[in-house]
């Protein structure tokens, strides 16, 4: 049987580091599958708040939504989440210029995107995989 994810590993393993997911839930599969759900509902969240145009006026909640995305992509395994989120994180903190901080936000938006691109079942089914994959 072909698992639908199958096709589509590289971009998983792109998209979800699941051996760090493991990792950050104890190496208990239902753990990470409960994290990985959870964060998936922040990212969801955070991709429809962070709009180019308003989300320079309110810095402090701003900070507050970057701050859990690169902690919690890192933490999770989101490598690509939580890079580009402490970019940005960067740029707010260090007052960078405009232009800077726009191509910052705009990289982060992207990484949301394509984590965002696989459907949740596949993610899930890939972190399931490579659970299985580590235990036997």
């Amino acid at each position: 049987m072909v698992h639908p994810w199958a096709t589509n590993a590289m971009k998983l393993g792109d998209v979800l580091n699941a051996t760090q997911a493991l990792a950050a839930a104890g190496d208990d599969p239902a753990i990470a599958e409960d994290m990985v759900k959870r964060f998936l509902i922040i990212l969801a969240t955070a991709h429809a708040d962070l709009n180019p145009a308003e989300v320079l006026q309110d810095t402090e909640r701003l900070r507050t939504c970057v701050h859990r995305l690169c902690s919690g992509g890192l933490y999770l395994g989101f490598e690509r989440i939580g890079a580009a989120a402490r970019t940005f994180e960067s740029h707010l903190t260090n007052h960078a210029p405009p232009e800077e901080t726009a191509l910052a936000l705009t990289a982060l938006n992207e990484a949301i995107q394509a984590a965002l691109e696989p459907s949740e079942a596949a993610v899930l089914a890939w972190l399931k995989s490579s659970a299985n994959s580590l235990t036997h």
